[in-house]
């Protein structure tokens, strides 16, 4: 009997021929048309906040394609002709949203306004202020022969949130935005947009300045100043500090430059937690701890001897800072 040695033969198996997806390519054809629209004005920039409400039918998109569109070439025709249905559906929806009860409150454009807010002094002994200045450009400035509070003219987009509360003597004043119609992004300026706020002189201010993308002039070297932060976004920004006083202030600092005005009889301290932004002290001060491109700790040379003192916190982004 013949014994055969010969191996077994293996039959490999048919690989699954794998069909190109249409999925990828109608949304990418469908995402520049509609950009190109956009930029050409036929299409308003507010539909984007309208269409980010359809956002959950991306997963709905993928899950087609993954079901029907990766499987044969049949698939991928039944997969893009749902997406396209999706597609369809979504800009009927967006076209005719003002006439759909559940989509016209979100379909109005946010346009942008035009307002004044004052207040009076009244009998206030100290204020707590909070102005979130979002993306027009903005000046801050002492008032001059006036009894109000605050005074100021904004232009805005949204809902314009102005109020001013009382704890005892204490003023607590906040101003600010909110979106009501959108997600969050302005996509159009204003040339005209602006804000211009003035502050009184009169009492001791606990003051809090939070900005975005506009450039801004704070001129508080006539306020009276207990306490100051700063939290300070992508725009460039100018502040001049008040003399002949002592304060804390507080900078948190974003990717926009920015440009600190120091009194000159008035002792400095700063303890800085370094971004990859540059600091610039200037020729006045010197390093007490740290490393001079890193986290450390600066002095000015009168900072021992100044009657005045300010300490600055300083949480550094990106963003330059400098000492004038």
């Amino acid at each position: 009997m013949t014994e055969n040695n010969n191996p077994p033969v293996l039959t490999e198996k048919p690989r699954r021929k794998s069909h190109r997806s249409f999925f990828w390519p109608i949304m990418l054809i469908s995402l520049g048309i509609l950009l190109l629209l956009s930029n050409l004005g036929i299409v308003a920039w507010s539909t984007w906040n309208l269409l980010w409400r359809f956002w959950p039918l991306i997963l709905v998109a993928v899950g087609i394609d993954v079901l029907f569109g990766q499987r044969s070439a049949f698939g991928a025709i039944i997969s893009a002709f749902l997406v396209l249905m999706l597609i369809a559906v979504v800009a009927g929806a967006v076209f005719f949203a003002d006439q759909l009860p559940f989509l016209n409150r979100f379909s109005a454009e946010s346009t942008w306004q035009t307002s004044q807010v004052q207040h009076d002094l009244d009998d206030s002994e100290s204020a707590n202020v909070f102005i979130d200045w979002t993306s027009p450009p903005g000046s801050l400035y002492a008032l001059s022969d006036s009894e109000s509070l605050i005074e100021g003219d904004l232009t805005y987009q949204g809902e314009l949130i102005f109020d001013v509360d009382y704890r005892g003597d204490i003023a607590d004043v906040n101003l600010d935005t909110r979106m009501v119609n959108s997600w969050g992004i302005s996509f159009q300026g204003s040339p005209r947009a602006k804000w211009e706020i003035g502050l009184t002189p009169e009492i001791p201010l606990d003051l809090s300045l939070d900005t975005g993308s506009g450039s801004c002039d704070f001129d508080l070297s006539e306020l009276i100043i207990d306490d100051l932060y700063l939290d300070s976004g992508s725009g460039s920004i100018r502040i001049a500090l008040p003399e002949d006083q002592s304060f804390h202030f507080e900078l948190d600092s974003g990717s926009g430059s920015l440009n600190i005005d120091l009194p000159e009889d008035t002792g400095v301290r700063v303890v800085i937690d370094s971004g990859s932004g540059s600091f610039n002290p200037g020729n006045d001060f010197d390093l007490v701890s740290g490393e001079k491109r890193g986290d450390g700790v600066w002095e000015s040379e009168n900072y021992d001897s100044a009657k005045y003192t300010i300490e600055i916190e300083i949480d550094q982004g990106s963003g330059s800072i400098n000492f004038k």
